[in-house]
């Protein structure tokens, strides 16, 4: 279930300069976006990553979400203002009862197959 209406949210970072990162370099980037999650348990999903890079979400103590990049190309990466550098979403954590069976009702499979699916 999302948590909030605007997310997916696009990731533009909140720089005022261009940034460059050389080979295993990293650089902390903020969004400026600050979370206002009321509930404690949540997953954030990095969708999609718009740069070269390895992109990790950092969450600060006050709820903002930064971008960690990594840059592993042999090229020089530049960063420049405002330049989108990730999607990220939210979804509330849905807990699951398990319940325990020591047998599974009859479903129709194929020869060795697997799920309903037939492969």
């Amino acid at each position: 279930m999302h948590l909030y209406k605007n997310f997916p949210k696009v990731i533009l970072n909140n720089i005022d300069n261009p940034i460059k990162i050389r080979l295993f370099d990293r650089k902390l980037i903020s969004s400026g976006i600050i979370i206002p999650l009321k509930l404690k348990k949540h997953f954030i999903v990095l969708k999609k990553i718009f740069i070269k890079s390895i992109c990790i979400i950092h969450i600060t103590n006050i709820m903002e979400v930064k971008i960690l990049l990594i840059n592993v190309c042999y090229k020089k990466l530049i960063i420049y203002p405002k330049e989108k550098i990730a999607m990220i979403d939210f979804f509330e954590k849905i807990n699951v009862n398990w319940k325990n069976s020591i047998h599974l009702k009859k479903s129709n499979r194929g020869k060795k197959c697997f799920g309903s699916t037939g492969i």
